[in-house]
């Protein structure tokens, strides 16, 4: 018997998208409901053979509704759908990315800091707030007897203080990333700087990185919807402040509609030096390490353009 949830609306974007790609703009509901049921039954093993003439009514309508699609009644008993390509190519990459994040959360392990560690880090920290209060106050290097006092304040402080944080912490053990002194450190010393304005005033602050260690065509599609558009109003205001040139409403329409191989010849000529001068700036982000793979990967993506 089958037991896993059916989305029948994943299951209907997927077989619009891939109807499409022949740059098919249209396709017959009689059709698309035939090639429904047939991925239906084929995912489901034969548990579900169709959908249900309500059923899939339903999910056209609720997806019209949403901007995924257009029906558009052309006879009596026969309807047209037509497709949002590019909203749909949009939605399923995220599916997909989020998909991927799941697979990677069934392998994540929680951990609370301990709350020697937590005291520790606190030590520090107030031993080197005292130092500068007493450096501030006196102007001069404090005398030996003042570090043994420094001791038991930063330590009674510290004992008091890690007892009111709770550091949990989530992470893959499969990678480097290891929640070691030197990693609370970075996050918690911020933290202790913020606390310091008022002890009594609670706090929480929650951060998730998701990663981004996936291949380029993976993640850059995911922001495609917002990094093409900028790229393009990036170009116009370039040409226009750099060369006085205006590019004609002919050129914008083929750049929105990614056919820059047919731009005029001097708008072609600007979209070249535009693009190559892209690729130098986001080069020279590269000697930032941890930035490397991000900006070899537009680099390549923007390269493709020309």
């Amino acid at each position: 018997m089958w037991t896993k949830r059916v989305d029948k609306e994943l299951i209907l974007l997927h077989v619009l998208y891939e109807f499409c790609q022949s740059n098919i703009t249209k396709i017959r509901r009689s059709m698309l409901r035939e090639l429904c049921d047939d991925r239906l039954n084929k995912e489901t093993n034969g548990e579900h053979e169709s959908y249900g003439g309500g059923s899939f009514q339903w999910w056209l309508t609720k997806l019209e509704e949403r901007g995924f699609l257009k029906c558009k009644h052309i006879e009596k008993r026969e309807t047209t759908i037509i497709p949002d390509i590019n909203r749909i190519e949009y939605f399923l990459q995220r599916q997909k990315l989020e998909s991927s994040f799941d697979k990677v959360n069934q392998r994540i392990i929680e951990t609370n800091v301990e709350d020697s560690i937590l005291e520790e880090i606190i030590e520090e920290v107030y031993c080197k707030l005292l130092d500068r209060a007493i450096e501030l106050k006196y102007h001069q290097e404090p005398s030996e007897s003042y570090y043994a006092i420094r001791k038991f304040i930063a330590s009674f402080t510290a004992n008091v203080m890690s007892r009111a944080f709770e550091f949990n912490i989530s992470y893959d053990p499969t990678t480097k990333i290891q929640p070691n002194k030197e990693f609370i450190m970075a996050i918690a010393t911020q933290i202790f700087n913020i606390v310091e304005r008022d002890p009594e005033a609670p706090l929480s602050v929650k951060i998730d990185y998701k990663g981004m260690s996936m291949p380029s065509m993976e993640v850059l599609p995911r922001y495609e919807p917002a990094f093409s558009p900028l790229f393009i109003d990036c170009f116009l205001i370039w040409t226009k402040s750099t060369y006085n040139y205006t590019v004609c409403e002919e050129d914008i329409r083929k750049l929105r509609e990614g056919n820059n191989a047919s731009l005029s010849e001097s708008a072609l000529e600007y979209y070249g030096i535009f693009c190559h001068s892209v690729v130098e700036y986001l080069s020279l982000i590269k000697s930032t390490k941890p930035y490397d793979h991000i900006t070899r990967n537009m680099t390549r993506d923007i390269v493709g353009k020309q």
